[in-house]
């Protein structure tokens, strides 16, 4: 399963200015992970180097697309071509001794191909002094050079940076793509459907979810809730102390419990719209015994939750707050 072809929009934008030979110094390709950005961006640095005659039938770039079975284009497939640079980041962030070592290769010529492809993945984990040093280059640019930053939002990167790319935004792909993709992984159907429904358009989110890991985490949390409604308060406040944890997976929490109120609301009325089809059984059962204006109540505690954390207001205090509207019921 290929998910850049359903970039329809960047790629025809990437088309057009090949077409026109008229490319920005700097793009910055920008979506969740598993949209397609780095797939796309190794065939935008084969289409600027390609040394054979383009393929009229290229999935990626139409009539501008590179022939795929040249010298450069397989140097570049394989990772070896030695004018299309990969950085990527060093443990949390991309160090400034990586930017550093890049701009003395920029020092010298292309010692191969037509022009200098630089693929930053990850750009949003730049340092602030990585990214400063990057501006530098970005500054100057170089008429054999061109950078390309893959980044989830332009946000991450510092403006000095985004204002000299040209961005080309990467949409979600869609939910029956998604389902597709995961049952040729082996998933079986309901999971594929409730994991792909909540991937925010991202075949990598939609596999981590649908991962052993992912499900654990899924199936912990729906016992959790089962297991405020018939505790109360204190088994809110634990429940919050534990998903305070890790600020990084508070928002897939957040979809997860978001996704089973919802279920809980709609089960009664259109149960073929329920997300975790596998889970029927127990989400008829939970359904039952919740009144709609309740569930409406925790889900609005839902979005209060995701608003605090947007606002960075602390995470601890913001989960409890949440738990504990779950716990009493709105």
């Amino acid at each position: 399963m290929d998910p850049v072809r359903h970039q329809k929009r960047a790629l025809g934008f990437l088309s057009g200015i090949l077409a026109k030979n008229n490319v920005a110094h700097a793009l910055v390709f920008t979506g969740d992970a598993g949209l397609g950005k780095r797939q796309a961006a190794v065939h935008f640095a084969m289409a600027r180097n390609c040394e054979g005659t383009p393929d009229p039938e290229s999935a990626m770039f139409g009539s501008q697309g590179p022939c795929g079975v040249c010298g450069s284009c397989r140097k570049i497939l394989s990772g070896n071509h030695p004018d299309v640079l990969f950085v990527e980041k060093r443990g949390a962030s991309i160090k400034i001794e990586q930017i550093r070592d890049l701009l003395s290769v920029l020092a010298m010529r292309p010692s191969e191909g037509k022009t200098r492809v630089v693929l930053i993945s990850g750009a949003g984990d730049m340092t602030a002094s990585s990214s400063n040093a990057l501006l530098k280059a970005l500054e100057e640019p170089s008429d054999t050079t061109c950078f390309v930053l893959l980044a989830g939002q332009k946000s991450e990167l510092l403006p000095t940076v985004v204002s000299r790319c040209q961005e080309i935004r990467f949409s979600p792909l869609p939910v029956s793509f998604l389902i597709e993709s995961l049952e040729n992984d082996g998933v079986d159907p309901d999971l594929a459907h409730a994991c792909a429904s909540i991937a925010s358009g991202s075949l990598a989110k939609a596999r981590a979810l649908a991962s052993d890991q992912g499900l654990a985490r899924r199936n912990w949390l729906v016992n959790q809730l089962c297991a405020l409604e018939d505790q109360g308060m204190g088994q809110a406040l634990l429940l919050a102390e534990f998903l305070a944890k890790d600020k990084n997976a508070a928002q897939e929490d957040l979809n997860w419990i978001r996704t089973w109120l919802r279920d809980l609301l709609v089960s009664r009325y259109a149960p073929q719209r329920v997300i975790n089809r596998d889970l029927m059984g127990l989400v008829n059962s939970r359904s039952a015994k919740s009144a709609p204006e309740v569930l409406l109540e925790k889900l609005q505690a839902v979005a209060d939750c995701e608003n605090d954390l947007t606002r960075n207001v602390n995470t601890r205090l913001s989960m409890e707050n949440l738990c504990m509207r779950l716990s009493s019921g709105g």
